[in-house]
């Protein structure tokens, strides 16, 4: 006879550490908890160095494969650590970046601001861009227009 799923829940099986002494429930929290830190701080630094959000084709099965883990951790431990789900936080990368690409050139036109910034579509970034920054692409580029000028007329008095 099978046991119940409630009967297999209320059983406890006890894990051994690598010491071999009974670990605790406290003790595997901790662990997870540590192990979530240790992959974060990886998934950061491959993110800021490798720059895998440009790629529009960008997947959390994809970035699971690059930092060898799961997809279920790896989406756990974004969620945990960024407070963003994948999507949002790839998408957070994006957007800093096309941020700094306005900055170097106000002369990028918004569609070739979001294929150099990784979007699918142009929509896709508007949409973004308006969630982070709480203006389109185009708002935010005609108020850091108008501050150069404004800045640059201060400067002529």
């Amino acid at each position: 006879a099978s046991l119940g799923p409630a009967a297999l829940k209320a059983m406890s099986f006890p894990t051994k550490g690598v010491s071999g002494h009974q670990r605790t429930e406290p003790e595997r929290v901790m662990d997870e908890s540590k192990r979530i830190d240790i992959l974060f701080e990886r998934v950061e630094e491959y993110m800021q160095k490798e720059k895998p959000y440009l790629d529009d084709m960008s997947s959390l099965s994809g970035l699971a494969m690059e930092m060898m883990t799961n997809k279920s951790m790896l989406s756990k431990t974004i969620n945990e650590k960024a407070g963003k789900n994948f999507c949002q936080y790839v998408n957070s990368y994006r957007i800093k970046h096309a941020v700094a690409l306005i900055k170097r050139d106000r002369r990028l036109k918004v569609g070739e601001l979001s294929l150099m910034s990784g979007f699918h579509t142009v929509a896709s970034f508007n949409m973004a861009f308006k969630l982070f920054m709480n203006d389109t692409p185009s708002e935010y580029m005609r108020t850091l227009y108008s501050e150069g000028l404004a800045r640059k007329r201060a400067g002529e008095q």
